[in-house]
This record gives C-alpha cells, sequence and structure tokens, in this order.
C-alpha cells in the first residue's frame, strides 16, 4: 500500500466510478484519525478544539488553506 499522506489529490474526471467500500476502507488504514462517513461517500476527520473562539480560528484557517 502506498503512503496516501504523501500523495497529492487529483479532481476526478465525469464518469469516474466511485471507489468501493472495501477499497476505501484499505486506502484509510494508511491514513490515522480519518473514517469513512456513515452512507460510504466521504471521509471524515473530527477536530475538537477548546472553546467558540478556537474554532472559529480553525475555521478561518481552514478556508484559508483551501483558497
Amino acid at each position: 500500500m502506498t503512503n496516501l499522506a504523501s500523495q497529492t489529490c487529483v479532481p476526478c474526471t465525469a464518469g469516474t466510478p466511485p471507489m468501493n467500500a472495501d477499497a476505501v476502507r484499505a486506502a484509510l488504514a494508511g491514513l490515522p484519525l480519518w473514517t469513512l462517513s456513515y452512507d460510504g461517500r466521504a471521509i471524515l476527520r473530527r477536530v475538537e478544539v477548546k472553546g467558540f473562539a478556537r474554532a472559529a480560528q480553525l475555521a478561518n484557517v481552514a478556508a484559508w488553506l483551501g483558497e
């Protein structure tokens, strides 16, 4: 299995089929703290912070990095 954390994401093209649940679980084995959503359509990572201000700061950093 390759180290997923060191790879970059390439957007899917139209018609690309989704990975099946077993393949996703196998790939997630290389990503600690990430889990598969209940419906199997997304991966999730829960982050907890103390207080609203810290949560707002974290959201702003995530938005800035996503830009």
